[in-house]
């Protein structure tokens, strides 16, 4: 104890017996509060703001802006991976669920999110979404229609704000990646004997062809410049 005498001895005597009674009066710390139980509401909401990540072309759909600056990433290899971990995720937390405790309604929802679940890891899950990513576009379907229907100034997409027009160049690029990818998968299509009708091909040609042969709009007279004339 000859270390505790220096102490004292050195003048240390009165701060160490205010630190041990501010130890001693000072509240236990409290274990960490378990993690509440799983709701319902909670669960399905969350779910969707998952989605909605994977799936940005539902969120401006609906109105939702925050996703604005985010594309279609459905033809890459690991968007794959992450949509069947999100339904993985889940399923799990749906399970964990303690039915006794949701209502006639909750229970329902709860049904047809896991039914839906199982569907979607059915389908992603399976060779028919790899057949189907070799065929990314038709005359009905792909992001050559939808992408120049939303950034045509009067179609979902808002231009509104700078960051609106800023969001809306990162968007282009995000499209010129859908290019980049559709090629691929349309290439893996042909080697794998997986291709699109010739009818309905002579029907997708004009529609890319607007695109291609399109010449730039003048400012005067662009949709996207309205709020900048006077």
């Amino acid at each position: 104890m000859s270390w505790w005498r220096g102490l004292i001895s050195k003048g240390f005597a009165l701060p160490l017996a205010l630190t041990l009674v501010v130890v001693a009066m000072a509240p236990a710390v409290p274990p960490a509060a378990a993690e509440a139980p799983d709701t319902s509401g909670r669960l399905f909401d969350e779910y969707w703001q998952d989605l909605l990540v994977l799936r940005p072309d539902k969120a401006l759909s609906q109105g939702d802006y925050r996703y604005l600056g985010h594309f279609d990433r459905s033809l890459e290899g690991d968007w794959r991976h992450e949509m069947l971990a999100l339904i993985e995720t889940y399923q799990a937390r749906l399970k964990a669920l303690d039915d006794a405790k949701l209502s006639e309604g909750e229970q329902t929802s709860v049904d047809f999110l896991n039914w839906r679940l199982q569907q979607d890891r059915r389908f992603f899950g399976s060779d028919l979404f790899a057949l189907s990513r070799m065929l990314p576009l038709d005359h009905f379907r792909g992001q050559h229609i939808s992408f120049a229907e939303s950034a045509a100034g009067s179609g979902t997409y808002p231009f509104e704000t700078q960051a609106h027009y800023e969001q809306a160049l990162v968007r282009a690029e995000g499209f010129a990646r859908w290019v980049d990818q559709a090629i691929l998968r349309l290439q893996e299509g042909v080697k794998a004997g997986v291709v699109l009708p010739q009818m309905i091909v002579a029907r997708v040609l004009p529609q890319l062809s607007i695109h291609l042969d399109k010449k730039p709009v003048r400012p005067s007279s662009g949709r996207h410049y309205s709020r900048f004339r006077r």
